[in-house]
């Protein structure tokens, strides 16, 4: 177990409710960082949403489903109690352990998806957001500054983890911050255009709710559904394109079969306590999808 460090308890009396009447204020933006939120708010955004949009909330649920995972298996590695009073939030917190902040994680994650689809712009607006959220959580006394602090810095690096493998997929015009550096993407000159994709948003639809109903029923802590639901609909993806004409070589099919199959272990291994198993699975997923398009080119062509 960690306990809070020196320099914690200082911060977190000088952020803690500091600015008296206006709990209701950070009450209302700490809700915007919660991955429960944020999960459901891509839900709507893929099922109403086309084109671009439907990507994008696509790619980010799939960020917030195994972020949720590492955000649980971290705080039981390390077991640090919330701050004193923090249970007296009510609905602010699970009952769970302090660090890191989940709020923070998927929060920052987001805004590292944002900003990769919609600019620099979003990028600005995405991390301004994701700092209000993480302040919030300071003054409202649910996390020590360094729960904060680690649950950005995980969030912004499994974001831009993300967006390479979407890149990498053909989903994402931009490998994200890590543009500037490798220069290898100008994402202004990138069209987008799913045409390609359009005989499989049946399919991934299925796919998708399935594993948006797993986060919630996960949030709920029922194990044993929270397994089963994409699971079952992964064999039914598979079986349906095995009795199709739908090509069983298309990259974003097999990409959501690893996925699937990485959170079902994962969550498999995470209810029997085994933490450290549960992130190597997660760890190993992403290095299967990665592989899956080493001779894949960059993006396709979506006018």
């Amino acid at each position: 177990m960690i306990e809070a460090f020196d320099i914690d308890q200082y911060l977190l009396l000088a952020f803690n409710h500091q600015l008296a009447g206006y709990k209701w204020f950070f009450y209302v933006i700490t809700q915007l960082g919660s991955p429960l939120s944020l999960a459901l708010l891509a839900s709507v955004a893929f099922l109403l949403g086309k084109n671009k949009v439907k990507i994008f909330a696509a790619v980010l649920i799939v960020g917030l489903l195994f972020g949720i995972v590492v955000l649980d298996d971290a705080k039981d590695l390390v077991k640090r109690p919330r701050p004193e009073g923090a249970s007296g939030t009510d609905f602010l917190i699970r009952d769970s352990y302090s660090f890191p902040s989940g709020h923070a994680l998927a929060i920052f994650l987001a805004a590292s998806v944002l900003g990769a689809y919609y600019g620099q712009k979003s990028y600005i607006v995405g991390y301004v957001m994701a700092l209000a959220v993480s302040l919030s959580r300071l003054y409202l006394g649910v996390h020590y500054p360094s729960d904060v602090l680690a649950g950005a810095i995980i969030g912004i690096t499994l974001g831009e983890m993300l967006i390479f493998a979407a890149y990498r997929l053909g989903l994402c015009g931009s490998i994200g911050l890590l543009s500037p550096v490798f220069k290898i993407v100008k994402a202004a000159s990138i069209q987008y255009d799913t045409s390609a994709l359009n005989g499989l948003w049946p399919l991934s639809a299925i796919g998708f709710l399935a594993i948006t109903s797993s986060i919630i029923l996960y949030y709920l802590d029922v194990a044993a559904l929270a397994i089963l639901v994409p699971a079952v609909a992964t064999i039914f993806i598979v079986l349906y394109v095995a009795l199709s004409k739908i090509p069983a070589s298309s990259y974003i099919l097999i990409a959501f079969v690893f996925v699937s199959i990485g959170f079902v272990s994962t969550l498999s291994t995470f209810y029997l306590s085994a933490y450290a198993l549960s992130l190597l699975v997660v760890a190993l997923t992403y290095a299967a999808i990665i592989a899956l398009t080493h001779t894949k080119s960059k993006t396709i062509k979506l006018p």
